[in-house]
């Protein structure tokens, strides 16, 4: 079954204080934004449990194999690197006994843009976040930012969702939200059909991310401790 929307899932950690992690594990392409490959990356923006914000973009300059400052990775629809084990950790803090984290997960693709602009898109992410009342929309928040940038940033955007992660009483109950509208959706056929690829990963979820003309799988663990 493919669900869209918030999904929540359980596990039962200590009483006191969790650490929560979310790993990009594993990309696979089926289509580019364009001929040739793409130059993958993911901006952050969150909300940690004592209320404070935070923002990155993953790999992060020189980190990565491609693109501006070497912070995005080579992604192609066909041979070697369609399918890619990048293990890029997204989020890593603690999360006190009934507290919530909230992470916002945008996927981009290097096109004409540069690393600064990213990096202003994630701390925007961040913000919108912090201060909400209601759910965000990551994408539509990236987007508007990136508008924003002079000359004009044509960076594609893939598809992106929020996660929350609560620390009820003990209980770490993490919640994914995303929809058309985030050019993405979460495909828990993907990730049981595919054990090659989520056998030993414990709890997570792929993103099937289909903005600007892409098609992409992207496998993401959430692990706590």
């Amino acid at each position: 079954m493919s669900l869209r929307g918030p999904v929540a899932m359980t596990t039962l950690v200590s009483e006191n204080m969790a650490r929560a992690r979310v790993i990009l594990q594993f990309v696979h392409c089926d289509e580019t934004t364009e001929l040739g490959h793409d130059e993958l990356y993911v901006m952050i923006g969150c909300k940690h449990c004592d209320g404070s914000t935070a923002s990155r973009i993953v790999p992060g300059p020189n980190h990565g194999d491609a693109g501006d400052d070497r912070s995005c990775w080579d992604i192609n629809d066909s041979g070697a690197l369609r399918e890619r084990w990048l293990r890029a950790t997204l989020y890593d803090a603690d999360i006190a006994v009934d507290s919530k984290a909230e992470v916002g997960i945008v996927f981009g693709e290097q096109d004409g843009g540069g690393v600064r602009e990213a990096i202003g898109a994630a701390a925007s992410l961040a913000d919108a976040i912090g201060s909400a009342v209601a759910p965000v929309k990551v994408v539509a928040v990236v987007l508007d930012a990136l508008s924003k940038v002079v000359p004009k940033n044509t960076d594609d955007v893939l598809g992106g969702a929020c996660l929350t992660l609560h620390n009820a009483g003990g209980s770490l109950i993490w919640t994914l939200r995303s929809d058309e509208q985030e050019r993405a959706w979460r495909d828990d056929d993907a990730w049981e059909k595919n054990k090659n690829i989520t056998a030993g990963l414990g709890q997570g979820f792929c993103l099937q991310l289909t903005g600007d003309g892409a098609r992409y799988q992207a496998y993401i663990s959430v692990e706590f401790s």
